[in-house]
């Protein structure tokens, strides 16, 4: 074998196809739409869904990490005429012979899915059918995962027996490596009745990390905290969870709505 583009030697070895898609499969953690604002699907003044020109990431075998690159150029697919009655879901997908095709059943798994549509009854085209699915990208190796988990701290008095944990909140995210993940909290609160008091509000994630910010109030004044956290994580399914825990004094309250009290999750890279 011969790295590639390196060309062939003398007795003919080189680089060959699944070389090639390993390559390829090794810059990519997940099947998608490559982020360059194409593979838009758009309906039109007839029963038939436009395709714009653009191209995706799929896997050839997910297993052993191979991969291609599809391209697929603009064109318009039609779809079934409206049902007489309730209405049906149009999911518009990319499989890997780079043709865009149209079912109101189960997507190919080796399929990109790149949009979802209501069909109402009787209707004579798809421009106001209603789109019903965020677009799947393909992630680079490496490159951030986003958001991986999000709570809206809502308003409320959070009491409890002192000096004793209360889950408020929990929710699960996945990693597909080692990564190193950032928490930022943010908690606007005062006393939930006259007098000072003093709980801490905290995450832990799988029941091993676990960081609290420790807030000290009164009833006469707002006050918001906040903290930035770190952690180093192993591939795998992972659990967020929130906590109080109320040492002193009367019981936290906090603001509601618009106030700046929520708990997020971030990926922060791979590991090296």
């Amino acid at each position: 074998m011969a790295s590639w583009p390196t060309a062939p030697d003398a007795d003919g070895n080189g680089a060959d196809e699944t070389d090639l898609r390993r390559i390829i499969g090794a810059q990519y953690m997940n099947k998608g739409v490559l982020p360059n604002g194409g593979l838009t699907v758009e309906g039109t003044s007839s029963m038939n869904y436009r395709v714009n020109s653009g191209a995706a990431f799929m896997w050839t075998s997910e297993s052993s990490r191979l991969g291609v690159l599809v391209p697929c150029e603009t064109l318009t697919i039609p779809t079934e005429a409206a049902p007489s009655t309730g209405s049906r879901t149009d999911s518009v997908y990319l499989s890997l012979d780079g043709i865009p095709r149209v079912t109101s059943g189960a997507v190919p798994s080796s399929a990109v899915l790149l949009g979802s549509f209501i069909v109402s009854a009787g209707a004579t085209s798809t421009i106001s059918s209603q789109k019903t699915i965020d677009r799947d990208y393909a992630i680079g190796t490496g490159q951030s995962l986003g958001r991986l988990a999000h709570w809206d701290i809502p308003g409320g008095t959070w009491g409890g027996v002192l000096k004793e944990d209360v889950e408020r909140y929990s929710e699960q995210f996945i990693l597909p490596s080692d990564r190193l993940v950032r928490v930022d909290m943010s908690l606007s609160a005062r006393a939930s009745t006259a007098g000072e008091g003093w709980t801490a509000f905290g995450i832990e994630i799988d029941g091993v990390f676990r960081r609290a910010v420790h807030c000290v109030y009164t009833e006469t004044a707002e006050r918001t905290y906040s903290a930035t956290w770190t952690a180093e994580l192993t591939p795998g399914v992972h659990e967020l969870t929130v906590f109080t825990r109320q040492f002193t004094g009367t019981a936290l309250k906090t603001a509601p709505l618009a106030s700046a009290s929520e708990v997020n999750v971030w990926d922060a890279g791979v590991l090296e």
